[in-house]
C-alpha cells in the first residue's frame, strides 16, 4: 500500500488528506480491462469517465517510477535519534523493504538499516524473528551514520540464522525493513562417507540429495585471483555423484585447469579467474531417489580496481598535543578522511589494538565530520593511560556487484603527564615549553623549576648516547646547539691502515678474476652447445626397451608448471611418462640417464621457455632428441611455455602455445592427440 499526505488549506481550516493506493500491479491490469471493455462504447458518459480515469492515472504512475530514496537530504543523528528530510509530519520510509542475504559460517556481515524520510526524529530498534534482539557481547555491535545504522555480525553461527527487523518509529507512525539472514550448513548432517567410486553419503535418513544452499550464490572477483568454488551436501542416502556445469554443458576437469579439491561433505573447485571463465557453474548431485543442483554465479572484473585513499590525524587543544604524544586528562578526536568518488556507499570501523570499538564503549563516541562522506572521527573525552595504543580506521567501498574494496590507515598513540621539553602547571590543561637556554628530559615535569640547563658539549654527546630525541629538544630550545662530533680530533685514517685496506682490496681484485678465468674454462662446453646447437651429434643407440611414451625435457626453473599440470595431465591420460625426478636411475651418470630415457621413449616434449633456452642440461637433452629423431625417427612436440625466441634447431617444428589463454581449452586435447599419433616407423606397412 501505498501512503500520499498532502496538507490542504480550505477555509482557512487545516486538513490531513490520505490517499490509499492499491499498488502498481492492480492498478495497470485494471486500467487494461477497463479501457478494452468500453473500446467501441460511443456513448459521452464513458468517454467522460475514461478521461477521468487516465488522468487519474498519469498522477499515480509517477509516484511509483520514482526512487523513492533516490536523493536523500537532510540527514542528522542526535541523541541516537535519526533525522532523514525537509518534512515535518512524515511518518519514516525505509530504503528496502526485504532482503535475502546468505554467508558462511564464522564470515562477518553487516545488515543495512537506511532511511529515506524520517521528520520528525524516529527511533530504530533491532528485532530478531519478531522478539527484540539480544546482542551476544562482543560478537555483536551497531555503527551508525547519519542516514543509517548497520548491525555487524562480526561471527555469524548457526544460531543467527533467521530474520533480522529494524523498526523506525516517530510520532506519526513507522516503517520497517527485514533481512532475512541464511548460514551455509546450518541444520545439516555432520555424518558424511566418501565412498571408494568417488560417491558421498550425508546423513541416515532415505530421500533424494539436498544442498546446504538452496538460492544462487554469487561470487565477484578481480581478474587472476584464485577462486574457490563449493558444493555442499546437506543429506544425501543414498550415496550421490557430483557432476559440474558451466553454463549447461558439463565441464571436462580435465581439459580445463581446474583443481578438484574433494571432501566428504562437499566438492570444490579451484583455478585462477578469467574472464573467459566467467559464467553459472551449476554442480548437480544424483542418487538413485533423486537429484539438486546449486549454482554458483561467478562474475570477474578487471583489475582496475580503485581503492579509496585514506588518512589519519590527530586534532586536539593547542598545548595538548606534541607529534603522536597526547596530555593525559585532554580531550581528542582522531580523525579519519577518505577520498573516493562513491562515498554513500562506504562502511566504516574503528579499532585499537586490532580489537574493534563499538558503540557500547563508554569512553569513546564515533560521530560524522561536516562530511558523512568523507569524514569520520573518534573522540576521546578523556585521555588517560589505557588510551596510548595504535587506532586503526577502516573503509569498506563497493565497486560493481558488491566487490570489496577495503581501505585502512593507522596512527600510534602515547597517553604521557607531560611532554620532553616542556613542563606541564597543574592548573593549567596545556604544557608550556621551557625558556630558551633550558631544556627537561622528564615527561612528568609540573613547574619551570624543573627545566635544566642547556648541557655543555661534553654532556650532550653522553646525552644523545641515551636517548636520540635529546637532538631535536635541543634545535628548539637551545639556539647555540650544533650536533656533537662524532669521531676524535683526527679525522684522516693513518697510512698503516690505509696500506692495509689497499691490500686487501687488491687480494679481493684478484679473487674475482680467478673466479671468472675458472668459469669461463667450464663453460666453454656450455657456450658451445648454446650458441653452435650439436646438429650432427652421434650417439650409439643403447639397448633399452621403448617402454614409455614420452620423455619430458624442461628446465627446472619451470619445475612447479611441469610437475603439478604437464606431467600430473599427462598421467591422467595414462601416458607412460620419463620424467627425471622419478625415472632417473640412482648411481648412473646424467648423461647416460638421458639416453636411455630418450631412446626408451616414443616421443620427447621439450617445454620451451627462456630458462630452458639457457639450461645446459635442457639443451643437451634437446639435441640427443633431435638426434635419435635422425636415427631412429624419434619426435620431438615443442610447447611454447613462455614469449621467447625460438632456437634455430626446432624452428621448423611447429609447437603448442600455452601461453595464448583464449585457446587454452583446446591445449591440451592436441598434445593428447600429438603424444597418441603413431611414429612413422609405426605405421604398418
Amino acid at each position: 500500500m501505498y501512503y500520499l499526505e498532502k496538507q490542504c488549506e480550505f477555509l482557512g481550516i487545516r486538513h490531513r488528506v490520505i490517499y490509499n493506493f492499491i499498488s502498481l500491479e492492480a492498478v495497470l491490469p485494471a486500467t487494461v480491462v477497463f479501457l478494452s471493455f468500453g473500446i467501441h462504447r460511443q456513448n459521452i458518459m464513458f468517454r467522460f469517465y475514461r478521461g477521468i480515469f487516465i488522468l487519474v492515472l498519469f498522477y499515480i504512475v509517477p509516484i511509483y517510477s520514482t526512487d523513492e530514496c533516490a536523493d536523500i537530504k537532510n540527514c542528522t543523528f542526535n541523541d541516537g535519534k535519526y533525522t532523514v528530510g525537509s518534512k515535518s509530519t512524515d511518518p519514516p520510509r525505509m530504503e528496502l523493504k526485504t532482503t535475502k542475504r546468505t554467508v558462511y559460517p564464522k564470515s562477518t556481515i553487516g545488515l543495512h538499516c537506511g532511511l529515506c524520510q524520517s521528520n520528525p526524529a524516529s527511533t530504530i530498534e533491532w528485532l530478531f524473528n519478531g522478539k527484540p534482539l539480544i546482542f551476544q557481547g562482543a560478537r555483536m555491535h551497531k555503527t551508525s551514520t547519519k542516514c543509517q545504522e548497520t548491525l555487524f555480525l562480526l561471527t555469524a553461527l548457526s544460531e543467527d540464522e533467521g530474520n533480522y527487523t529494524c523498526v523506525a518509529r516517530n510520532k506519526y507512525g513507522e516503517a520497517n525493513s527485514t533481512t532475512e539472514l541464511k548460514i551455509i550448513g546450518s541444520g545439516c548432517s555432520t555424518e558424511c562417507v566418501l565412498t571408494d567410486d568417488g560417491r558421498r553419503k550425508v546423513g541416515t535418513g532415505l530421500g533424494p540429495p539436498k544442498m546446504k544452499v538452496e538460492r544462487i550464490f554469487y561470487i565477484n572477483i578481480v581478474t587472476n585471483n584464485m577462486v574457490t568454488i563449493s558444493c555442499g551436501l546437506c543429506e544425501s542416502n543414498p550415496p550421490s555423484t557430483v557432476t559440474w556445469f558451466l553454463n549447461g554443458i558439463q565441464l571436462d576437469l580435465n581439459k580445463n585447469g581446474i583443481r578438484v579439491i574433494s571432501g566428504q561433505c562437499e566438492e570444490s573447485l579451484y583455478f585462477q579467474a578469467l574472464k573467459n571463465r566467467a559464467g553459472n557453474y551449476t554442480c548437480m548431485a544424483k542418487n538413485d531417489l533423486g537429484q539438486a543442483n546449486f549454482t554458483t554465479k561467478l562474475n570477474v572484473w578487471d583489475s582496475n580496481l580503485n581503492r579509496p585513499m585514506i588518512t589519519v590525524k590527530l586534532e586536539a587543544q593547542t598545548g595538548t598535543i606534541h607529534g603522536n604524544a597526547v596530555k593525559i586528562g585532554s580531550r581528542l578526536n582522531i580523525t579519519c578522511t577518505i577520498l573516493t568518488p562513491n562515498c554513500a556507499k562506504l562502511i566504516w570501523s574503528w579499532k585499537k589494538n586490532d580489537q574493534l570499538i563499538t558503540q557500547n564503549e563508554t569512553q569513546y563516541r564515533q560521530e560524522n565530520g561536516m562530511n558523512p562522506c568523507a569524514r569520520k572521527l573518534v573522540m576521546i573525552e578523556k585521555v588517560t593511560a589505557a588510551s596510548t595504543g595504535k587506532y586503526q580506521c577502516s573503509a569498506v567501498g563497493w565497486h560493481k556487484l558488491h566487490l570489496k574494496a577495503p581501505s585502512d590507515n593507522d596512527i600510534l598513540i602515547s597517553a604521557v603527564p607531560c611532554f620532553r621539553g616542556f613542563y606541564c602547571p597543574q592548573k593549567l590543561q596545556e604544557a608550556k615549553r621551557c625558556p630558551n637556554g633550558t631544556f627537561s628530559m622528564q615527561q612528568d615535569a609540573t613547574n619551570l623549576t624543573q627545566c635544566e640547563l642547556c648541557p655543555t658539549k661534553a654532556r650532550n654527546k653522553t646525552l644523545l648516547a641515551k636517548n636520540p630525541e635529546v637532538a631535536s629538544i635541543f634545535r628548539i630550545n637551545c639556539p647555540y646547539y650544533t650536533v656533537p662530533e662524532t669521531s676524535d680530533n683526527h679525522s684522516g685514517l693513518s697510512h698503516g691502515e690505509i696500506a692495509s685496506i689497499a691490500g686487501s682490496l687488491i687480494a679481493l681484485v684478484m679473487l674475482v678474476i680467478l673466479a671468472i678465468l675458472y668459469g669461463m674454462r667450464n663453460c666453454r662446453d656450455y657456450k658451445k652447445l648454446i650458441y653452435r646447437p650439436q646438429k650432427d651429434i652421434q650417439i650409439e643407440i643403447p639397448d633399452v626397451p621403448q617402454s614409455a611414451d614420452v620423455f619430458v625435457c624442461y628446465s627446472s626453473k619451470n619445475r612447479e608448471w611441469v610437475h603439478g599440470t604437464l606431467f600430473s595431465n599427462l598421467r591422467a591420460q595414462h601416458f607412460e611418462t620419463f620424467i627425471d625426478f622419478i625415472d632417473f636411475e640412482i648411481g648412473v651418470p646424467i648423461h647416460q640417464n638421458i639416453v636411455n630415457g630418450i631412446y626408451g621413449s616414443r616421443k620427447t616434449i621439450f617445454v620451451l621457455s627462456k630458462d630452458s633456452l639457457k639450461s645446459y642440461y635442457a639443451r643437451t637433452e634437446l639435441s640427443q632428441a633431435l638426434a635419435a629423431g635422425r636415427q631412429t625417427g624419434h619426435q620431438v612436440i615443442v610447447i611454447l611455455y613462455e614469449k621467447c625466441k625460438v632456437p634455430e634447431e626446432i624452428s621448423n617444428i611447429v609447437y603448442l602455445d600455452w601461453t595464448d589463454e583464449e585457446k587454452r581449452d583446446h591445449f591440451w586435447e592436441k598434445l593428447y592427440d600429438a603424444v597418441r599419433k603413431p611414429l612413422k616407423s609405426e605405421v604398418a606397412v
